[in-house]
């Protein structure tokens, strides 16, 4: 029941958070984008011209093209002295199309997108309990951008989500104004996500639903003024359960919630070769669900909040074929999750009422990051990119779990769990590729994750890494290799 609750309570994390790239690991430190992963991360990135991949489209003249990027993320691997694995990996694999209607300077553009995610992992493995997180979800869709006049456009599209042979519909609808003095997007948005967590405890299988439906709107502006420009990204969504839409299982979650988002960057032209960047961010959930099977309630998530801001700063030399890139990031993440999960589906109905398993858990997690990355020319159609981002994570967490008594009156087996670390420093080295044959771009990033320094929560004295994931009760561990592949074609 313990390990039932710790993953659960880890999951929902996870699945809750989607939409701050939780699930992308490296996703939490730059930006995954295929020009910016051969650096280590690319903070200007968003101020720069939009390409096939982005999901901010106008009108104009645009060539007929079409971009595939997979990701592969080997997060972490390991073997224990005791026979028991424990693994996390993340597969991505996504297909953009945009085609031209017509020659026309304003032409409207047709865009078609398919992914193919999967993200696995077991933890919390003994010879009785064991967890596994499944988040394979895949999706298609369609849409065009319209230009209703010279300054407005219209992006219109629709989607199908696809996951465990069910499939749930999708929409998007934004307006976007464009002049000289700038550019304003508002979108509204009804999208499914779909996820689950399969367990297995004490030989006995379930799934824990976590579907949800994100409705919402986003707003984007950016304009030039003098030598700066700046970039305003908001937005606000409800969590709500997907209407009829059950699982193989007969389980399904009932959110209810909001998620809200702000981002500020402001970049200031320095000379002609030399800008700076400063960066502000800030997501938020405030989420509660019920767990439902066969129409009986068996669990419940009471609360869950969840905060992360951050700050960004750094500078840009680019001059001839080389362009240089530094910069700092703050960020604090906090949280707190209360709820409580019966014994049923995972044994016997019979014994559902007999006892719960209750958890509540809050903490905060500090970072300090500092990247220097460096692209420069080796050949007249080939770019290098080299990167290293120093990292340093203090976290503070800690969870109380225990089980209550018959009929749930009374309390038994209380335990307060802290995370076994005050501080953790580590580096994400990257490089990559990036050229042109003919009419086919390629680019090809690796980031490492190198462990440095642990100090435990309980002992002053740190303890060094040797090796990636390094652990005396493991006899092999390894980890922290993330791969991208992006190829473009121009049709």
């Amino acid at each position: 029941m313990r390990s039932q609750i710790r993953a659960c309570a880890a999951a929902i994390f996870l699945i809750i958070r989607s939409e701050v790239n939780a699930q992308d690991l490296l996703g939490l430190f730059f930006d995954r984008t295929a020009a910016s992963s051969i650096s280590g991360g690319d903070p200007f990135a968003p101020l720069k011209s939009n390409d096939v991949a982005s999901s901010r489209r106008v009108s104009g003249e645009a060539a007929p093209a079409a971009q595939i990027d997979s990701w592969i993320d080997n997060i972490y691997r390991e073997t224990r002295a005791d026979g028991n694995d424990q693994n996390l990996q993340r597969n991505v694999e996504r297909v953009r199309v945009q085609v031209p209607l017509s020659g026309e300077t304003k032409s409207p553009i047709l865009h078609v997108d398919y992914q193919s995610a999967k993200m696995s992992g077991s933890f919390d493995v003994d010879p009785k309990d064991q967890a596994s997180y499944d988040g394979k979800n895949d999706y298609a869709a369609v849409g065009a951008v319209i230009p209703l006049s010279d300054a407005v456009d219209c992006d219109v599209g629709v989607q199908k989500n696809t996951q465990e042979n069910s499939v749930a519909p999708g929409y998007e609808l934004g307006f976007s104004y464009q002049n000289s003095d700038g550019l304003v997007t508002v979108t509204v948005k009804d999208l499914p996500r779909l996820q689950f967590l399969a367990l297995n405890i004490a030989g006995i299988g379930g799934i824990l639903p976590l579907d949800y439906v994100q409705k919402g709107g986003e707003v984007d502006f950016s304009a030039p003024v003098g030598n700066m420009s700046f970039l305003i990204n908001g937005h606000y969504d409800y969590l709500s359960p997907l209407s009829e839409f059950t699982r193989s299982s007969d389980s399904h979650f009932t959110p209810d919630g909001n998620t809200r988002g702000l981002a500020v960057s402001v970049l200031l032209d320095l000379s002609q070769h030399m800008s700076a960047l400063c960066s502000y961010g800030m997501e938020a959930v405030e989420a509660s669900g019920n767990f439902y099977s066969q129409a009986s309630s068996y669990g419940a998530l009471n609360s869950f909040l969840f905060e992360d801001d951050f700050f960004q700063t750094g500078v840009r030399y680019a001059a001839g074929s080389i362009e240089l890139l530094s910069d700092i990031k703050w960020s604090v993440i906090s949280g707190a999750a209360t709820g409580f999960a019966e014994s049923w589906p995972f044994v016997s109905i019979t014994q559902s009422s007999l006892s719960q398993g209750r958890f509540d858990g809050s903490g905060n997690i500090r970072m300090l990051q500092e990247h220097a990355g460096a692209t420069f020319s080796v050949l007249e159609n080939l770019r290098m990119g080299i990167g290293v981002n120093v990292v340093e994570l203090t976290p503070n967490l800690h969870m109380e779990t225990w089980q209550t008594m018959f009929l749930s009156i009374g309390e038994k087996d209380l335990q307060t769990m802290a995370f076994p670390y005050r501080e953790i420093d580590g580096m994400i080295l990257s490089g990559g590729l990036t050229g042109k044959i003919g009419g086919i771009g390629l680019t090809y990033s690796f980031s490492q994750i190198v462990p440095l320094r642990v100090e435990g929560a309980s002992n002053s004295n740190p303890v060094v890494v040797h090796g990636p994931f390094s652990a005396s009760r493991t006899t092999h561990s390894s980890g922290g290799q993330f791969h991208q592949i992006a190829i473009l074609f121009f049709l």
